[in-house]
């Protein structure tokens, strides 16, 4: 079974409720998914191929050279073209394939609050290709992955 197995129950019953789709998915993935809870990410747009999350600058995961840790990053932009990928199917399962990520700026407190961008960009039979923006709070891009998804 695949998150998304024990998650979609969890979301179709709260939206049922009248709970947004994006605040039953954050809390679906709070109870799943130990790591997005420990970012704090918080989603603010799902649906039709496209997810927005926001994460803030956390101090416990800064590297050595006080920006944040590029695994964080790297764990947000896999969050968040899952979600892109998965809110274009609304399947029970899948899984990331491949994800490339280029870090273009560093992610300091002062580019804080961080806001990812997740499009599908190509969704085939079995496979999904999502493009992943990270802006800081400048406008600028700080990092863009490329991921593929398996349905």
């Amino acid at each position: 079974m695949g998150m998304y197995t024990e998650i979609k129950p969890m979301v179709d019953d709260l939206v049922k409720k009248g709970v947004r789709l994006e605040e039953a998915v954050d809390e679906a993935l709070k109870k799943f998914n130990p790591l997005y809870s420990a970012i704090e990410m918080k989603l603010s747009e799902l649906g039709n191929g496209k997810a927005v999350a926001y994460i803030s600058f956390l101090k416990r995961f800064m590297n050595p050279n006080g920006t944040m840790h590029g695994g964080i990053i790297a764990s947000v932009i896999d969050q968040v073209g899952a979600l892109a990928s998965w809110s274009s199917h609304w399947g029970e399962n899948q899984v990331t394939l491949e994800l490339k990520i280029n870090y273009l700026r560093p992610f300091t407190e002062e580019e804080s609050p961080f806001r990812a961008v997740g499009e599908v960009i190509k969704s085939g039979k079995n496979t999904i290709v999502t493009e992943i923006k990270v802006y800081g709070k400048s406008g600028n891009i700080l990092a863009i992955g490329l991921g593929t998804w398996f349905k």
